[in-house]
């Protein structure tokens, strides 16, 4: 076994090309995702996002298993919490694995099935009545939760763990963790010790550009302007990081469109995760009305909230063809006198949490929300304005 710079600490040296050329003797379909020798060579995070069923996950499992059988590598394959690993909902992870018989063609015979104990996956084989007549000695992919960090610490030690998987880091419900990006970059930090050998793959079945770990990851600026089939190559600080929206091929796009025309065509906005109607998982916001550049105005701004590193001006607007209404717009500024709200007010001194709980500035935005009355710079500002909610107060109050 060759280890990088000759220091087993640093993890093992991969030969790639030998990686992905067993990789694709497996024969993914065209019609779905697979891993790029060049991207997963030459980066150490790997963000790939997408609608459903591109088959990212089992892409990188596959991918885990050829590691595996070349170089014992683990896959570690987390989640936000244990439920999420708990058997009733990871049973189902290696289905379209063996559905296909990969592992049997992976392994050339010696295995075609998984066997499931005490959150790690082992190789085994099947007789033709159903029986598992072998097991590997050792595990090839191990569950983790980040709620599980404390007995992580004390009880995980994967010296070949180098292939970690973070599935769904996107929840379409926005309930996060309080610094889960901490968090995860410590399960990582445990997983792969001192190794440089290890690559980090974050998936996601949500595309929600307003995403924390964006902001954490630095690299929010980039996946802004992000489109449909736009990848990246990013380098932050060092680190280096490869970005992509999956657009799907031509093949995948006839089948799913057939799939949602029997199954969910509908025509809800809501549904657009599910049928890929939507790049992105934004609904509609009321937009500030375009017209008011051509008339008279009044505006006067009451206070400003700053979230995940923006800063968000609310403004009430008084027009003559419009009326009084509030308005939430981006803003660059922050002045002496300006009233803060904020998620974290004890970070910024004299802030007020949330919406101002109890003040008059709540007062003032409940009205304006009772009465409809209240329009966004554009269908981001309104999402950040929800996720803002949901953080200070577990659900949307407006």
């Amino acid at each position: 076994m060759k280890y990088i710079e000759n220091d087993r600490k640093n993890g093992i040296e991969y030969d790639f090309n030998l990686i992905f050329k067993e990789y694709e003797k497996i024969g993914i379909p065209d019609i779905y995702f697979k891993v790029l020798k060049e991207n997963f060579e030459e980066f150490a995070w790997i963000i790939e996002l997408s609608e459903r069923a591109t088959g990212k996950t089992t892409a990188f499992l596959l991918l885990g298993l050829v590691m595996f059988k070349l170089y014992g590598t683990v896959t570690v394959y987390c989640r936000q919490t244990s439920e999420m690993v708990a058997p009733k909902f990871s049973s189902t992870l290696f289905d379209v694995v063996l559905d296909n018989k990969y592992i049997e063609k992976i392994f050339d015979g010696e295995y075609n099935s998984v066997f499931y104990k005490s959150k790690k996956w082992f190789l085994a084989k099947v007789d033709t009545d159903g029986k598992i007549v072998e097991i590997s000695e050792t595990h090839f992919c191990r569950m983790l939760s980040l709620d599980d960090d404390i007995n992580i610490k004390s009880s995980v030690n994967e010296t070949i763990g180098d292939l970690f998987i973070y599935d769904e880091f996107i929840r379409i419900d926005n309930r996060n963790f309080d610094n889960e990006f901490a968090l995860l970059s410590d399960v990582i930090s445990t997983v792969f010790r001192l190794r440089i050998s290890g690559k980090i793959i974050m998936l996601a079945n949500t595309i929600d550009k307003n995403s924390f770990y964006f902001h954490d990851l630095k690299i929010h600026d980039y996946i802004d302007s992000m489109e449909f089939g736009d990848a990246e190559k990013i380098e932050v600080d060092g680190v280096k990081m490869f970005v992509e929206i999956i657009q799907n091929g031509k093949k995948f796009k006839e089948h799913k469109k057939k799939w949602t025309e029997k199954f969910f065509n509908f025509g809800r906005s809501e549904l657009s995760a599910i049928t890929g109607a939507a790049e992105w998982s934004i609904k509609a916001y009321p937009h500030i009305p375009h017209f008011l550049q051509n008339e008279p105005y009044e505006k006067e701004t009451i206070c400003k909230i700053v979230y995940i590193n923006k800063i968000i001006s609310v403004d009430i607007f008084n027009s003559e063809k419009y009326g009084i209404f509030m308005a939430f717009c981006p803003c660059k500024k922050i002045y002496k006198n300006d009233i803060i709200l904020t998620d974290e007010n004890d970070k910024i001194p004299n802030s007020l949490h949330g919406f101002g709980d109890g003040t008059n500035i709540s007062k003032l935005i409940q009205h304006f929300y009772k009465i409809h009355k209240v329009y966004f710079s554009a269908n981001d500002m309104g999402a950040l304005l929800d996720k803002y909610q949901i953080k200070c107060y577990n659900r949307l109050i407006y």
